[in-house]
């Protein structure tokens, strides 16, 4: 359409092409009136005017933008159709657009945080005027010459108002790389559909990628409507944790887990983005709880607090590892102090691999991810009600055991003098051991050999042994995502049960059964994503969260509820049901009990 250049509509000459996509093509213009000032006159493709009615339609919505004033809404100067042109006339703005300024360098936080303040506020204006945008991207936030960021193209914008038809067409409008959910299945959209597209355009400006890329139109809908955006830190390592949780939220999956306003997400990310380094969001204040239910769910307050955040550390190079590891023994041949945690390979760590800590243990490494807590009935029918609802966690990578904690492991605890001093209990738990005159661990069911998990602990030693490791009980958190991973497995196998691959009482599917637990490591397909085993069978493991409700929030780094009577217990055992071998499930143990079916593991930070 370049030959309009030079031409005049009504009282503007086309002076440049401006750009071109698949509904229109933009011209430069100048209106030959009011000072010949610079406009943009956005022309319709002639395909489009063989729709019956389009014309009007457009028109009809060009008459409600047009009463839009906002300071960060471009605005609509006029509706034209004339010498079979249909074009909306708008203001020009030289700046470019926010798509150009991505592609062109990092962001700063500081503008990034100025761009975001104003699209939230002109979305929550034209929100208010009861207009969503349908198709925000970054394409269509334009700059003015100081930089700021001004809304356009509410051309496909629809009045959301029960006495207009056009709202209930269904049809699918947007963008694919930044169409909500909603919008991919032809439903009814109001304003969180924007604030989708809002997450997506704010994970684009913070790492310079799109949270989700697929090759086709049908992959990209299937990673809008399953998968979960990868953590902003594996694009930009120096942003705070807490950047996670607000983005999940932005992004989820149902509109009514999202904010409600384009503001409030603002206000969240604001405060993410600018959070301490020493400190991580936990919790989201005024959190959505969805509930698979003919009703919705009413908005549930909740506190926002905040944890110790453990600092993030890489062994990047081969000398840097040797030079450790020379230290570590000059050390321990000085002072008789057990060497550093060394990792068997060099350079960025990755899922799986190993290390050997202080105690001579294996770990595994967990890196830094999001998944998906919790059980989804959609998913897994066997869901209980205490796994309910599935919600949004982020976590900080971390170590964990490769294998549960063997009998001869927690013996080497025991000779140091682990019950005879109290320097690796807690009050509670040496005034438990106390009371009861344990010198040490119990053995009942005939798991007493060296390499077979040490059970029959409560969960006080397991406690003391995981600090006398320097580390501590994975969260429930760290378990079921070292397990599950974000692919959300039901089993570390996958989401479909098989008899042989775990030590689990398999007499209700047709399998085997055992009469205790066996050495570990016997199943190597009772293997994890991350390279931990027998998550799922074996022996059930003591972790450090008090049982308690899932509230439905999304999360960064939780850590439980405060108090509570029952410690959580995750994981099947020798004589579970494949039902209870499920990396979701999850039941509550006095913190006393001795079991032969419970056992343990422990997880250490990214810098022990």
């Amino acid at each position: 359409m370049d030959d309009l250049i030079g031409r005049e509509i009504g009282q503007y000459r086309v002076t440049a092409l401006l750009g071109s996509g698949t509904s229109a093509t933009v011209y430069l213009a100048k209106q030959m009136s009011a000072f010949e000032r610079p406009v943009a006159i956005k022309v319709m493709r002639s395909e489009l005017l063989g729709s019956e009615g389009f014309a009007q339609r457009l028109e009809l919505e060009a008459r409600t933008i047009a009463n839009l004033r906002h300071t960060h809404i471009l605005r609509l100067i006029e509706f034209k159709a004339e010498n079979n042109l249909v074009s909306l006339v708008m203001d020009y703005l030289p700046g470019g657009n926010l798509a150009d300024l991505i592609g062109s360098e990092t962001l700063p936080i500081d503008k990034i945080d100025r761009i975001t303040a104003q699209i939230a506020s002109a979305l929550d204006y034209a929100h208010n005027q009861n207009i969503i945008h349908r198709d925000l991207k970054p394409q269509n936030v334009l700059l003015d010459e100081a930089g700021n960021a001004v809304l356009s193209d509410f051309g496909i914008a629809k009045i959301v108002s029960a006495t207009t038809t056009l709202t209930q067409t269904g049809a699918i409008i947007g963008t694919p790389s930044y169409m909500s959910p909603e919008q991919w299945k032809g439903l009814p959209l109001d304003r969180r559909a924007d604030i989708y597209a809002f997450g997506v355009v704010v994970y684009e400006m913070l790492t310079g990628a799109l949270p989700f890329n697929a090759d086709s139109a049908s992959a990209m809908m299937y990673k809008h409507l399953s998968d979960r955006p990868s953590p902003v830190q594996e694009h930009r390592a120096e942003l705070p944790l807490a950047v996670n949780v607000v983005l999940l939220r932005a992004l989820a999956k149902e509109p009514e887990d999202r904010y409600e306003t384009a503001g409030e997400f603002y206000k969240a990310l604001h405060e993410a983005l600018y959070s301490p380094a020493s400190a991580v969001l936990v919790d989201q204040k005024r959190a959505t709880i969805h509930r698979p239910s003919g009703t919705d769910v009413a908005m549930a307050t909740t506190e926002v607090s905040r944890v110790k955040q453990r600092p993030f550390v890489l062994i990047g190079a081969v000398a840097a590892v040797a030079i450790i590891a020379v230290v570590a023994l000059l050390l321990a041949t000085s002072t008789g102090s057990p060497p550093v945690p060394t990792a068997t390979a060099a350079g960025p760590l990755i899922a799986g691999q190993t290390r050997i800590d202080n105690r001579n243990v294996t770990q595994v490494y967990v890196p830094l991810g999001c998944f998906q807590m919790g059980s989804d009935p959609r998913a897994d029918t066997r869901a209980s009600d205490n796994e309910l609802p599935a919600h949004d966690v982020c976590l900080s990578a971390f170590w964990i055991d490769q294998f549960e904690v063997t009998n001869n492991q927690f013996q080497a605890f025991v000779d140091a003098g682990g019950y005879t001093s109290n320097e690796w209990w807690t009050v509670e738990g040496w005034a438990w051991l106390q009371r009861n005159g344990f010198v040490g661990p119990e053995t009942r069911g005939g798991a007493d050999a060296g390499d077979q998990p040490r059970a029959n602990i409560s969960w006080y030693e397991a406690d003391a042994y995981a600090r006398w490791r320097g580390g501590r009980l994975p969260t429930e958190a760290e378990w079921e995502y070292a397990g599950r991973g974000t692919g959300n497995r039901i089993y570390a196998w996958g989401n479909g049960w098989q008899n042989g691959y775990g030590v689990i009482n398999e007499t209700t599917t047709g399998g085997a059964s055992y009469p205790n637990s066996l050495a570990v490591g016997s199943r190597q397909l009772d293997r994890s994503w991350s390279g931990a085993y027998d998550l799922v069978g074996n022996v059930s493991e003591w972790v450090n969260d008090w049982l308690s409700p899932y509230t439905g929030a999304a999360q960064q780094d939780p850590i439980g509820a405060a108090s509570g009577d029952q410690r959580v217990v995750r994981g099947g055992s020798y004589t579970s049901s494949p039902e209870a071998a499920r990396l979701t499930f999850r039941i509550g143990r006095d913190p006393e009990r001795r079991s032969p079916l419970t056992g343990f593991r422990v997880v250490s930070s990214t810098q022990t």
